[in-house]
């Protein structure tokens, strides 16, 4: 158990290191003051989604039982509808999503919200301060010294693959939110399953299931109060059990 906790923590901390490396090298580089203060706002976001990303837990509490709900034949716990087993992790996740291996934490019905922010800043992230590498690089190739160049390059490549890497998962997550599914539930969606409320949802009602009911605080990955209608789905399939 401590070696599991250790690799958890050496992964967390192996990430903020990354990001924090990345953006004093973007600092490194020739260019304005207006950029600069973007780079540190958006490295603030990816850094506070990312922490919140693993602080906030989506387990389902051991020793509870829902009506109806099975036992996990894996951790012996309640499994409400829309739980699944993190082999990772060794406990039952609530709505789960899947398990990031960046954060090493499972995203889940509480997390979901701070995952997908960290996702999206890291992409505007990547997409700002790429083009203003490349910027940089074409402009003052001939006048930077050869060590700001280096960076510079080190920089557009891998902000590139930062870019598509966070480009696909907009792509795959955006349509899946906006239907009410988790990734788990694409891979193994049954259309006359009737037990998930997310069938009888509009995208807003889902996207508010997620993010919560201001659309003006969706941008802050801070835990919200789930609107009135879909706190009493969640609460019909259990998935309030650990809020």
């Amino acid at each position: 158990q401590r070696r599991v906790h250790g690799r958890r923590l050496l992964t967390r901390l192996l990430s903020i290191l990354v990001i924090v490396g990345l953006f004093a090298g973007h600092q490194l580089l020739t260019q304005p003051f207006f950029m600069r203060v973007v780079a540190a706002l958006l490295t603030a976001m990816v850094l506070w989604s990312f922490v919140q990303t693993f602080r906030v837990q989506s387990f389902v509490e051991p020793n509870l039982s829902v009506n109806g709900s099975k036992i996990c034949k894996h951790c012996r716990a309640a499994k409400p509808p829309r739980a699944h087993h993190c082999k990772s992790c060794k406990r039952c996740v609530v709505r789960m999503d899947h398990h990031c291996s960046l954060a090493a934490a499972c995203v889940g019905a509480h997390n979901h919200k701070h995952n997908l922010l960290l996702v999206f800043y890291a992409f505007l992230k990547s997409a700002m301060l790429g083009g203003s590498s490349v910027a940089c690089l074409v402009f003052r190739f001939h006048t930077d010294p050869t060590w700001r160049v280096a960076v510079a390059i080190v920089a557009v490549v891998f902000d590139a693959l930062v870019f598509l890497f966070t480009l696909r998962l907009l792509w795959e997550r955006l349509p899946m939110l906006a239907r009410g599914y988790t990734f788990i539930e694409t891979l193994k969606d049954d259309d006359d399953d009737t037990s998930c409320p997310k069938k009888a949802c509009g995208w807003f009602e889902n996207v508010e299931e997620v993010f919560g009911p201001h659309p003006w605080l969706w941008w802050l990955p801070i835990h919200l109060k789930t609107p009135k209608a879909a706190k009493e789905s969640m609460q019909d399939s259990g998935l309030l059990l650990s809020m």
